[in-house]
């Protein structure tokens, strides 16, 4: 049986689905202090989530390449992420936020409002927080890779372009 963790990370928290149910929030602050000190405060605390369970798959949000003056720190974030994931030996997908849109809403140009009312109600929630919602919308994504399954030529296309990457 498939156990999959999508993460959705950003520069103040990470969203966290675990098999398409269970959320979790990992609260961080790469701004106000030390970034390697959060950097490494983050490593620990989600080696540490990834010792208690056990997940035969990981899939992650890539980058957005408009977050002007962002990329530099979340992909410190996405870094420790994959290193993790890789410790593990855990296989991952990235996805970009683009091809999430798509898949999810229809149109790479979505709003995270659309993306996370297109979650909520593909999935009868009242997900308010958009990590979580995109968390949900990548663990969908990743499902449907791994069973070969689509609803429409867009998504097709879109898992077509996604490959696991291995340790």
């Amino acid at each position: 049986m498939q156990s999959i963790i999508a993460i959705d990370q950003s520069l103040r928290e990470t969203g966290i689905c675990i098999n398409g149910g269970i959320f979790h929030l990992l609260k961080y602050t790469t701004h106000k202090y030390n970034s390697y000190q959060a950097l490494f405060n983050l490593k620990k605390d989600f080696s540490e989530f990834l010792d208690i369970c056990t997940f035969t798959h990981a899939v992650l949000e890539g980058f957005s390449y408009h977050s002007v003056n962002k990329s530099f720190t979340l992909g410190g974030v996405q870094a420790i992420i994959i290193v993790c994931l890789i410790e593990k030996n855990i296989p991952f997908l990235i996805v970009t936020p683009q091809q999430l849109k798509m898949f999810i809403v229809g149109k790479d140009s979505a709003t995270k409002e659309e993306v996370m009312e297109k979650v909520n109600n593909i999935y009868s929630l009242k997900l308010k927080n958009d990590n979580l919602s995109d968390a949900l919308a990548l663990y969908h994504i990743c499902r449907y890779k791994l069973e070969e399954k689509f609803e429409t030529r867009k998504q097709l296309e879109i898992l077509n372009k996604l490959d696991f990457n291995y340790s």
